[in-house]
């Protein structure tokens, strides 16, 4: 399950009304959050997984979020859950298996010095591509999604494996990417374990979380 939510249907006067339905570690994880928009994307996400618990009759299990090590989140007793955010746009996404997804949003950076830090076969493909910017994102968010899928920092060395391909392995394992088309000034993929993977994406409606919670 794939949700999307531009942070927009957030109106900035309801915030403090939608963080109530959270519990007390996420409305302070929330209000932690240096600028507004910040604080919105991050509000969405979690009333993204809010409203998959809540739709499964698990709602109770909201208050075992807990972060890994790794920062990784994860709800002991329920799905793998993955959740990005970009500008606009949060996403979201869970499965039975390890998950992971990145959106970043397609903009003018100095690709060449963060891409010093990739895979020598991936510089090539990026110096080598007919848009070299694009090539960059593509590349990126592949190395985001599978990061969060497997859960390691990026300090473990992003030179250490090549996202070039459909695929990577990674101790002995294959993980998967998939494109999402989630907007078009946007790049997301998703990184499975699953080979063949149903994709169901969905837009996030935050009515859908009042109508559940009464």
């Amino acid at each position: 399950m794939i949700l999307y939510s531009e942070i927009n249907v957030l109106a900035d006067c309801n915030l403090n009304n939608w963080v109530n339905f959270l519990p007390p570690a996420m409305r302070n994880e929330i209000r932690r959050k240096k600028f507004l928009s910040d604080q919105k994307a991050t509000l969405i996400g979690r009333l993204m997984l809010f409203h998959n618990l809540k739709r499964e009759g698990r709602i109770n299990l909201i208050a075992e979020w807990q972060r890994d090590q790794s920062n990784k989140p994860y709800i002991n007793g329920w799905k793998f859950f993955n959740i990005s955010h970009s500008y606009e746009i949060v996403v979201f996404a869970s499965d039975d298996k390890s998950i992971g997804i990145d959106i970043e949003r397609l903009e003018e950076i100095n690709y060449l010095e963060i891409s010093e830090h990739f895979h020598i076969q991936e510089r090539e493909f990026i110096m080598n591509a007919e848009c070299t910017q694009s090539a960059f994102y593509e590349i990126w968010v592949k190395k985001e999604a599978f990061l969060k899928a497997v859960g390691i920092g990026i300090t473990n060395g992003l030179k250490e494996f090549n996202c070039i391909g459909d695929e990577v392995r990674y101790k002995a394992h294959i993980w998967y990417f998939q494109k999402l088309e989630i907007h078009k000034d946007y790049m997301c993929y998703l990184c499975t374990s699953k080979k063949e993977y149903n994709i169901i994406i969905n837009e996030f409606h935050l009515d859908n979380v009042y109508l559940l919670y009464n």
